[in-house]
């Protein structure tokens, strides 16, 4: 689905997990149900008419919101069609379809893609891509870079004169508050992300708090994060390719550093190692679980291939309360 209308339906400033992933999802929700070739018609042209999510709601608690909504719809378009309501048949690719009113007209569409459908899979083509930093993806492949420099070369916060950075078209108007006043807003921030990582190396859940964005260390580096971007459409690439992203960091003293990504740390292309991925885990659990638990369940986990029955893993996941 997003390969047919990308990248013009994300550059138009539409939330695509939110957008196609109703359709997709209700696709899958169709196949659970067993639905027959008609039903499932209607079922993907019921998500279309509940397509919706635009990007003026990163930096708000709507963002997140838009997941949770798409699935909801799904289920809801899914059964719609099981119980017998109707819809176009043509919704995704007619005149006033998803892809002319989404994408436009000089979009790709699905025609010269369908055949090479499950060709391989996706998920094996493309990977599923992990977030190694709880903020914006826009932002990963130039912290991803300021740290490696930070590594590489020992400067600190402190010697940095300037950062000038270098991202796609869509990136940058994804990160849209230069001087964040909210934990939502930091996340969707290029001066705030690369002002903590040149400051500590590297970002975590307590970096996405009140308090933490208004330290005053970090508020004095927003000042010197500069972004810049390809223009739309800059080399014509496919849906799935990337241009790399560029960091250049100035010192006081003059000195010039520079580096490119091309993939974030968690793509297919470009890995976490199995320690990034087991810290990522304790981060992310370790307010809801005492130690012993948190290993067992990691240990499990790891080794979930091999699990006979997971249902003892299902009921911990799911009954997790935070810990005094």
């Amino acid at each position: 689905m997003g390969r047919g209308v990308n990248r013009n339906h994300y550059d138009a400033g539409w939330h695509s997990t939110s957008t196609v992933g109703v359709i997709g999802a209700a696709a899958a929700c169709g196949r659970l149900l067993n639905l027959t070739a008609q039903q499932m018609t209607h079922a993907l042209s019921l998500a279309v008419t509940m397509a919706s999510g635009p990007k003026v709601q990163f930096g708000t608690m709507a963002k997140p919101f838009h997941a949770g909504m798409a699935a909801k719809n799904a289920i809801l378009a899914a059964r719609f069609a099981q119980a017998g309501m109707e819809a176009s048949s043509c919704a995704l690719e007619g005149a006033m379809g998803f892809r002319d009113l989404y994408a436009g007209a000089q979009a790709q569409g699905w025609d010269t893609l369908i055949q090479h459908i499950g060709q391989p899979l996706a998920i094996e083509e493309f990977g599923f891509s992990l977030k190694l930093y709880p903020c914006c993806g826009s932002t990963h492949r130039v912290v991803n870079c300021v740290i490696a420099l930070r590594e590489q070369h020992g400067f600190t916060a402190e010697d940095v004169e300037k950062v000038d950075t270098y991202v796609e078209y869509a990136n940058k108007k994804n990160l849209m508050y230069t001087e964040p006043t909210s934990e939502m807003e930091a996340r969707f921030s290029m001066n705030y992300c690369v002002a903590v990582a040149l400051l500590q190396g590297g970002l975590t859940l307590s970096d996405f708090t009140l308090d933490a964005i208004a330290r005053p260390d970090v508020r004095a580096l927003l000042p010197i994060v500069m972004m810049d971007a390809y223009p739309q459409n800059e080399g014509e690439l496919e849906p799935t390719k990337r241009l790399p992203h560029h960091v250049k960091i100035t010192l006081k003293d003059g000195t010039v550093y520079e580096a490119s990504s091309q993939w974030a740390k968690g793509t297919i292309h470009h890995p976490m190692s199995e320690q990034e991925l087991a810290a990522k885990f304790t981060q992310c659990c370790a307010d809801q679980f005492d130690a012993n638990t948190l290993t067992s369940l990691q240990q499990q986990l790891a080794d979930i291939a091999n699990v006979d029955n997971i249902t003892a893993i299902s009921r911990l996941i799911s009954n997790l309360e935070p810990r005094d």
